[in-house]
């Protein structure tokens, strides 16, 4: 039991904090200051670039409305249907001319059916981006990739941070925001832009490239005739394009002809406004359609294909991309761009070897001996059956080819090439077939004109020097 002193100090210790209380309370007032206003973060922040001084090495932060320096290429159109892009020279009575890849090239006017100014890759880029929602991080990384390979990289950074704001564990955005950060980085240390193998008809034969390749438009053309319907790439029809369509066609039994019909073509997604192009066999709507990622046959080519084996053996300076590539050029600069992927699939596509055939057999077995060969052209892709390809028999071992690759020449002894593939069992070869059956049928001639690069030492490889 507590003795009374010590509850007469409990006591006044109580009274005392009491008293400590009761003043703090009349110092303090009756609602509690504001707290310091502090940034609210909207997201998440962005992940870092992997060398620290490399935004120093940036331009600043672009705008829309940045002055664009592109050059503008038009579309010739000739009353055959052919189409020639190119940077306008000259327009007058008596026609157009175009210069292409910096040559300048005329066309009588009794044989242009239009001319038309083309967009340039930044009024394509605000055409594309006003159709995507900025939460759509898949499609912004595309079309970041797709600045990237034109060297808009100021606009392909926001695009990608955009998108690494939203979803900072995008699988690609960060891969493709180190290598666009890393080719600003070379651009800024070389003082200058590379060139951009991408753009045909510069007209300054000092900036062109040497390996003529197929410009944005004549990829995105090849994109278009590729399409899988059932598996269709991301792409861009414009309000103005559905418009022009309908009103071409409108009255076809394929487009009733009402408001409310043009109304519902609106509505469609853009494969199915594709698709109705395809039937209606709207050809002259083909360029006009932006694809802005590679259709699934494409994209096998160049995963499976040009970027496992053609790049790597086949363009190679000592092969086809060389002195020593005989009839058969291949590009190997940037080998993994738009540009050099699809310039060379229109080569191999349109390529075609010498293949001796065989006299017919008869009684006099001496007299057909003597008889010579005749010699025919065959396509060097054999889509119908695509494992006798001559592209793939040629990467065969000799003992298995139905056509190997015939020995190069040169100081010494003839060599040969190391096969490609190790049979007919490769997963390579396999993967390649696939690839070439998943190509579009029934086949056709892409409207693009392409002019390959001249050999150096024609028939180098024994390859036939003869008209493709």
């Amino acid at each position: 039991m507590p003795s009374r002193s010590g509850v007469r100090w409990v006591g006044a210790l109580g009274g005392l904090l009491g008293a400590l209380v009761a003043a703090r309370a009349q110092e303090q007032p009756s609602t509690p200051p504001a707290l310091p206003q502090t940034p609210v973060e909207t997201a998440p922040p962005l992940p870092q670039p992997p060398i620290s001084d490399d935004r120093a090495l940036l331009p600043a932060e672009p705008v829309d409305d940045a002055e664009d320096d592109d050059v503008r290429e038009t579309l010739v159109v000739l009353t055959d249907g052919r189409r020639m892009t190119g940077v306008l020279s000259e327009r007058t009575a008596k026609g157009v001319t175009l210069s292409i890849g910096g040559i300048d090239t005329f066309f009588s006017g009794e044989d242009v059916a239009s001319v038309e100014p083309q967009p340039t890759t930044l009024e394509r880029y605000r055409q594309m981006r006003a159709t995507i929602d900025d939460e759509d991080v898949d499609r912004r990384a595309n079309l970041a990739d797709w600045l990237r390979e034109r060297g808009k990289l100021s606009i392909a950074l926001r695009e990608i941070d955009g998108v690494l704001a939203r979803n900072p564990t995008h699988p690609q955005a960060s891969e493709l925001r180190t290598l666009i950060l890393e080719q600003m980085k070379l651009e800024a240390a070389s003082g200058k832009r590379p060139p951009d193998q991408g753009k045909v008809g510069a007209g300054d034969a000092g900036r062109r490239p040497a390996f003529p390749v197929l410009s944005p438009e004549q990829i995105n053309l090849l994109r278009v005739y590729e399409i899988d319907l059932a598996d269709p790439p991301r792409m861009v029809i414009d309000f103005e394009t559905v418009h022009q369509l309908y009103q071409k066609y409108a009255g076809h039994e394929l487009l009733p002809k009402s408001r409310e019909s043009e109304e519902q073509l609106h509505r469609k997604r853009p494969e199915q406004v594709l698709e109705l192009m395809f039937r209606l066999r709207a050809r002259e709507f083909y360029p006009k359609v932006q694809v802005i990622e590679d259709p699934g046959a494409m994209r096998r080519f160049r995963d499976n294909v040009h970027r496992t084996w053609i790049t790597n053996s086949c363009a190679t300076s000592t092969c086809h991309g060389g002195k020593e590539a005989g009839r058969l050029l291949l590009n190997n600069a940037r080998p993994n761009s738009d540009a050099t992927a699809y310039t060379n699939f229109l080569i191999l596509d349109r390529f075609k070897v010498r293949e001796a055939a065989r006299p017919e057999a008869n009684a006099d077995a001496e007299a057909a001996a003597a008889q010579p060969a005749v010699p025919r052209m065959i396509p060097l892709i054999d889509y119908d059956d695509p494992a006798r390809s001559p592209l793939l028999q040629m990467g065969l071992p000799a003992g298995e080819s139905t056509y190997p690759h015939p020995t190069i020449p040169g100081p010494g002894k003839p060599r040969t090439i190391t096969p490609i593939f190790r049979g007919k069992d490769d997963r390579r070869f396999l993967a390649a077939i696939e690839w070439i059956k998943s190509m579009y049928r029934p086949r056709t001639d892409y409207p693009i004109e392409y002019t390959p690069p001249s050999p150096t030492t024609p028939a180098a490889v024994g390859l036939p020097t003869g008209p493709r």
